[in-house]
């Protein structure tokens, strides 16, 4: 696969130069002729292990006994499994793998679907974990892209250790970056761990997608969610980049400057994004080491948006299916007879069974929220608690380096970014939060009154089930919402606060202490006899 993609994209690349084109596209033939002779046999084995149970109910088995019956069963049993030859028990040989395009999903979902969840989908494909692709091409791509990014955190941690022994200011500018970096790594890690979950979270997604395309004002409030996330997603992904500007353009404008002679003499020599110790001759490998490490801090955004963005998704998803709930729940009683039978027949009750279908659906709202939880409720605790240490030391520097501005704005800007974080974690949790608690209203405002006591029955024990809403928690401990985040920040603003004023104060003080000392008042007295 590697070798057809390589020589693919040089044939396309060497266009100009016609016979090192015609090259490469033999080569790529050729690849792939190798990939077909290897795929037909494995289908040709496939298909004749499936025509055993057509072989075996075309024989005359109505003539047979009962114990041969039972034989014939016990085969055709195990003919529903085909035989299959498999790569690695990752990738099965056969022709429909060998011409499936990469867009394989596009047949899963919803061309409408995707076309709202394309920005996200492609973040994920390049981070390798959208739940949709291959598990060989979930391989090729985290060889490739997991060992880069993990490499840049390994990296920052030891140049954050290496530094401390010789410049304790280097140290602690690598803290928070290494601590963001952390977190991203558990953001991924937890992904791959519960990838099962999240792909059964997407493919509820589709098939909820599909049940609301039979009514019109059904799909309409999943199409006005899907843009909500749109927005959000693509907002957040600015949000994330913009801040990381400060720090990326510092090596490009410190080069620039020296290229062009501005620079003075205390310039760093190397300059990074980050620091990091590479254990290589920066003379020697610098243009390599800033490569990979332009390369690893935009892979480590790239899977911090797409992952939350999936994240957003998922609720945006559930808070329009309770919308869709809502809607069924005001329209159960339709007519405006006001002859109401409260006795109705079971068969005849059609309330009833409409009022069982919300119920229904109530219940998988419930189980696609709890999944949610389930699968993300670890990684908000760790990243919490890291966010939060982030958020406290990068606010610290930006007061304590109020003397450099450059420097200040970098640390602020930082700051901004991880508040930004956790502001887009609690957002989508209040929205489910204010959505749930909405049930037991939607089911109040229908007319109620006019439905049988089997209905009345079924809503009060919906609405007795809504008045627990749902919540999504940071490890059971802390519970996702505006509340507790406005809590947070203004703690964390209090204590900033509180720091510079009595940095302001200090600097009073000194202030006053010189030019009350006598050596300050002798030297103000000599001025004034100079004058």
């Amino acid at each position: 696969m590697i070798g057809i993609s390589f020589t693919g994209f040089q044939a396309a690349t060497k266009l100009d130069t016609l016979d090192v084109a015609l090259r490469y596209a033999g080569f790529t033939l050729t690849l792939t002729f190798v990939v077909f002779l290897e795929s037909w046999p494995g289908q040709q084995l496939a298909d004749h292990t499936d025509r055993i149970s057509e072989y075996a109910g075309r024989g005359k088995w109505y003539q047979t006994s009962l114990s041969t019956r039972t034989d014939l069963k016990i085969m055709l049993i195990r003919c529903l499994k085909p035989i299959q030859l498999t790569a690695g028990k990752l990738y099965v040989l056969n022709l429909e793998n060998f011409s499936r395009s990469d867009d394989v999903e596009l047949v899963e979902m919803d061309d409408t679907q995707l076309r709202y969840m394309k920005f996200t989908r492609r973040l994920m494909r390049i981070v390798g974990q959208w739940p949709h692709q291959t598990k060989m091409e979930k391989i090729l791509v985290s060889l490739v892209y997991l060992p880069f990014v993990l490499l840049q955190a390994v990296l920052q941690g030891g140049g954050m250790i290496a530094a401390w022994n010789y410049d304790s200011d280097i140290a602690l500018e690598n803290f928070a970056p290494f601590l963001v970096s952390l977190m991203i790594v558990v953001k991924i890690v937890n992904f791959i761990f519960n990838s099962a979950k999240m792909k059964k979270l997407l493919v509820t997604m589709q098939d909820d997608w599909r049940m609301a395309m039979k009514k019109d004002e059904e799909i309409r409030i999943l199409h006005d969610y899907y843009s909500i996330g749109t927005l959000l997603s693509k907002g957040y992904a600015v949000c994330v980049y913009g801040s990381m500007m400060p720090f990326l353009m510092v090596p490009v404008m410190t080069l620039s400057s020296r290229f062009l002679g501005l620079a003075g003499n205390e310039t760093e020599q190397y300059p990074l994004i980050f620091h990091a110790e590479y254990f290589v001759s920066m003379e020697k490998y610098y243009y390599f080491v800033l490569i990979h490490s332009y390369f690893g801090t935009i892979g480590f955004c790239a899977a911090v948006v797409g992952i939350d963005s999936m994240f957003v998704f998922y609720v945006q998803h559930i808070c329009g299916v309770i919308t869709i709930l809502g809607n069924r729940l005001e329209n159960v009683i339709k007519d405006g007879d006001m002859n109401v039978d409260i006795y109705p027949n079971k068969a005849n009750d059609k309330t009833c069974k409409l009022a069982g279908d919300c119920v229904i659906l109530h219940n998988h709202i419930l189980q696609y929220s709890q999944t949610i939880e389930s699968a993300n409720t670890v990684s908000f605790f760790v990243q919490l608690g890291l966010n939060m240490v982030c958020i406290s030391f990068t606010g610290f520097q930006a007061v304590m380096h109020l003397n450099k501005p450059d420097e200040a704005f970098r640390y602020g800007s930082f700051a901004i970014a991880q508040t930004c974080h956790l502001l887009f974690e609690s957002l989508p949790a209040q929205q489910l939060y204010d959505h749930s608690i909405r049930v037991c209203e939607y089911a109040a405002n229908g007319s109620w009154y006019r439905a049988s006591l089997r209905t009345r029955k079924i809503l009060n024990l919906m609405i007795l089930r809504s008045q627990t809403p749902i919540q999504l928690t940071a490890g059971k401990f802390y519970i996702l919402n505006l509340e507790n985040f406005s809590a947070l920040i203004l703690g964390i603003l209090e204590s900033k606060l509180s720091l510079f004023t009595n940095y302001i104060s200090h600097i009073k003080c000194l202030r006053w202490y010189v030019l009350r000392s006598p050596i300050s008042q002798s030297s103000v007295q000599c001025d004034d006899l100079r004058s």
